[in-house]
């Protein structure tokens, strides 16, 4: 089947009419590097790559909505608004993007940017801001911005633009716009609301949604939205364009220096080409529905790192969870397993029956996993389908996988 996943960016009444108006999404760009503060090293940021691995999981065909947010801005309405489809790969870029002068109104793009670099030092890293204030500055020569800084990019065109936004009681609450397929009580839009709850991390630029939460939002705007009929748009055209790179830098061991590499350079390739090793376990992408990375499932803030929904074009047949860990795999990593059966089933399936709990494959990926980790995995008593262990290896800048269990 042909999928095509759907994501949440996150905006503000500033970004917001530029990304609309001039047809690209764009995300923070934070230091590649960052210190230790117990020994003074430095070691690759992992909050960098893990916002890579969100931007490198969107595909050309792929559906945007934004979601505009910020308690301070008491009189615009904030919610969902759509809807975008990507039309490139993702890509950086320091260009500075106006908006446009036909553009007015409180939420017209006048007189608007969206930063590709600080005016003053050049700086492409992008700004810190005040939690109180809301204020911005720049991150290396600290002056005041008046925008954001977002050169991580992908271009849209507009497929549907709504002249109102979907609130968050409908978009949440509203139970009238569940898929039919689904059971009718599958928690709505579950992979949005774990996020709004507080808890360090939780926040992300993009968040991406399941199919049957798209679709609900989609006949939400359908069936409440006026279509606006007045929006003019020039697509912005980058000219200082770079492809996104995602290292695998190894330790002697060849243990990678970060488990945001591995992260990031999955979500690059699933479904999109082969992975050695991995693609026997997952397929080739003709049965994916679904996949998305640091997938909340539960209100306290748990997460798999990989989530795949299988369809074989008439029902949902299996659900891949991936956890990465980038040294070698330990006991709790193994017993970590039992942990999500019942809320993923929930999630992905709209029950906790032990039918559905069967189609869950939990797989296990890590440098190594000894003879004691298998075996303990071989043992365990679980209600899913028997766990898989694989381990990595780094070769000629591409990661390859074997199974082991």
């Amino acid at each position: 089947m042909k999928f095509s996943n759907a994501h949440v960016f996150v905006v503000d009444a500033d970004s917001y009419p530029v990304h609309r108006d001039r047809l690209f999404c764009g995300i923070k760009n934070p230091n590649k590097i960052t210190t230790m503060k117990e020994t003074g090293k430095k070691r690759p940021n992992s909050s960098y790559y893990g916002l890579i691995a969100d931007l490198v999981t969107i595909r050309k065909g792929d559906y945007i909505i934004f979601y505009q947010m910020r308690k301070d801005e008491a009189k615009f309405d904030r919610g969902f608004r759509g809807i975008f489809k990507v039309v490139s790969e993702p890509f950086f870029s320091d260009d500075n993007i106006d908006g446009l002068d036909s553009s007015q109104g409180d939420l017209g793009s006048k007189d608007k940017k969206v930063l590709g670099k600080c005016p003053y030092c050049q700086t492409n890293l992008s700004e810190m801001a005040d939690a109180k204030t809301g204020e911005k500055f720049c991150r290396k020569c600290k002056k005041e911005l008046e925008f954001h800084i977002l050169p991580n990019r992908v271009l849209i065109e507009p497929l549907t633009l709504f002249e109102d936004p979907i609130d968050d009681n409908t978009a949440y609450i509203d139970r009238n716009y569940i898929k039919d397929d689904i059971k009718e009580n599958l928690p709505i839009l579950w992979t949005m609301l774990f996020r709004k709850t507080s808890g360090e991390g939780r926040a992300r630029s993009i968040t991406h949604i399941l199919p049957e939460e798209y679709k609900k939002l989609e006949k939400i705007f359908k069936d409440n939205c006026k279509v606006s009929e007045e929006i003019n748009f020039v697509q912005y055209k980058p000219t200082n364009k770079e492809e996104i790179i995602i290292p695998l830098d190894t330790d002697k061991n060849g243990e990678l220096k970060i488990e945001a590499f591995l992260e990031a350079w999955l979500m690059s390739k699933i479904g999109k080409e082969k992975i050695n090793g991995l693609s026997e376990i997952i397929g080739d992408g003709e049965d994916i529905e679904y996949f998305g990375n640091n997938v909340l499932y539960g209100i306290g803030g748990e997460r798999v790192d990989i989530l795949i929904i299988h369809n074989n074009g008439k029902e949902r047949t299996k659900a891949s969870v991936i956890e990465l860990k980038k040294g070698k795999l330990k006991k709790e990593d193994v017993e970590q397993i039992k942990d999500y059966t019942k809320w993923m089933s929930q999630l992905v399936f709209g029950n906790d029956s032990g039918e559905s709990k069967l189609k869950i494959q939990p797989i296990l990926i890590g440098l190594k996993a000894d003879d004691k980790i298998i075996e303990k995995t071989k043992k365990l008593i679980g209600d899913t389908q028997k766990p898989i262990l694989m381990e990595y290896e780094i070769k000629k800048d591409k990661i390859e996988f074997k199974k082991v269990l």
